[in-house]
């Protein structure tokens, strides 16, 4: 009798859960816009913050006045799809928060909001001149539920709306055009790939990351994607051009794809990378951190001189030497110059010593950009050419 009792109680329960409950703030697909692209510039009021500061509660009085933020969201016009693939329509809006903007965004739009498919995260570079704006910016993004930490962020040189409102050649929006390069990052190894999670991380454990940075040539109507932003203290320090990139992620260990050219026997040698591998070895001399940094290249040789020797393994060894000797000198070059002219180290060293050296790690941690721009750093670069081409 008491088992019956249980069954018929539990029978209850589970009809009470299927009937009982639903989607409280459900919205119909043909009610949403599905927002692919958000856009965050500097609004015409963001030197205003001043007054923010010194505002305690007389600040709710003003919001709608304090357009320190111009936000553009990109969607696609659905009524345009063509080949599974729509062109992109545009909401932008001036508000004083992230909050604020998506409150006036849906205010202009009869659809609600969606930032569940959302692809590219854009901010304009301005925007990186009032670091508190950055801390906020980034304080709403890591709250808000809907943003895939998969997405890409990228940083414009300029503004972001206009980005956004940019028709590309190939793609139908600028969106599809963008994940496409990066995608392709497998290739060439110059355009950098940043994801949300990856943001929000580097910039919590100390303000800094490299973000790749957007560029418009308004002449040949391009997008180019060859440049990286330093961001140290949420504000950016600097750039990196795409020679520093490479160089950076040869050092990092992460080359996937690129080249590398010299001249051997008065001939331009390409030698195209295909991978790299990286091991470190850590220690302590006169108070000063010392890395040795082993780094291994493979890959193949596109062009040569005709009158050179591939089947001679001298003038293999030879050609390999002089690739060895011009990666080193480049990597140990771009590193003095991260150590000097930004103090900040572009190549994860922090990230290992934290890793593999915890107790070097807590002693330093404190004082870690002083550390490592006293630090010594010695590059060994090992190139090995697989393949010499298809006739020999």
């Amino acid at each position: 009798m008491k088992k019956r009792k249980k069954i018929i109680i539990s029978i209850i329960i589970s009809l009470c859960c299927i009937f009982m409950s639903g989607c409280w703030d459900k919205v119909e697909i043909d009610r949403k816009i599905f927002v692919v692209g958000l856009g965050v510039d500097a609004g015409k009021d963001i030197k205003k913050e001043g007054i923010i500061k010194s505002s305690e509660l007389q600040f709710p009085t003003l919001e709608e006045d304090m357009k320190r933020l111009r936000v553009t969201y990109s969607f696609p016009d659905l009524k345009k799809i063509k080949e599974s693939t729509a062109e992109t329509e545009s909401i932008a809006v001036d508000a004083y928060s992230l909050s604020s903007a998506n409150n006036k965004a849906t205010t202009k739009s009869s659809r609600a909001l969606y930032m569940g498919h959302t692809k590219l995260l854009m901010l304009g570079n301005e925007i990186f001149q009032y670091k508190d704006t950055v801390k906020e910016i980034v304080d709403y993004i890591e709250r808000h539920p809907s943003l895939s930490r998969n997405i890409y962020v990228l940083v414009c040189d300029g503004r972001a709306e206009d980005y956004i409102k940019f028709k590309p050649p190939i793609e139908k929006n600028i969106e599809t055009y963008v994940t496409g390069l990066i995608d392709n990052n497998q290739r060439n190894n110059v355009i950098q790939e940043l994801t949300l999670n990856e943001f929000l991380l580097s910039l919590s454990e100390n303000g800094s990351v490299i973000i790749p940075m957007m560029s418009m040539d308004t002449t040949n109507k391009e997008i180019e994607m060859n440049k990286v932003a330093i961001v140290k203290d949420y504000v950016i320090i600097g750039e990196l051009n795409e020679e520093d990139i490479s160089t950076m992620q040869i050092s990092k260990g992460k080359m996937k794809g690129g080249k590398r050219v010299i001249i051997y026997k008065k001939h331009p040698v390409d030698y195209i990378i295909n991978g790299s591998e990286r091991k470190i070895k850590f220690g302590r001399k006169n108070g000063k951190m010392v890395f040795n940094i082993d780094i291994k290249l493979e890959g193949r040789m596109n062009s040569h001189g005709l009158d050179m020797n591939l089947l001679s393994q001298e003038e293999m060894d030879n050609i390999e030497k002089g690739f060895d000797k011009t990666i080193k000198d480049q990597c140990e070059r771009f590193i003095q110059v991260s150590k000097e002219k930004y103090k900040g180290d572009f190549i994860g060293l922090k990230e290992y010593v934290k890793k593999y050296h915890p107790e070097v790690f807590k002693e330093i941690e404190k004082n870690w950009d002083e550390e490592y721009v006293n630090s010594i750093i010695n590059v060994n670069i090992e190139s090995d050419i697989r393949r010499i081409g298809v006739i020999k």
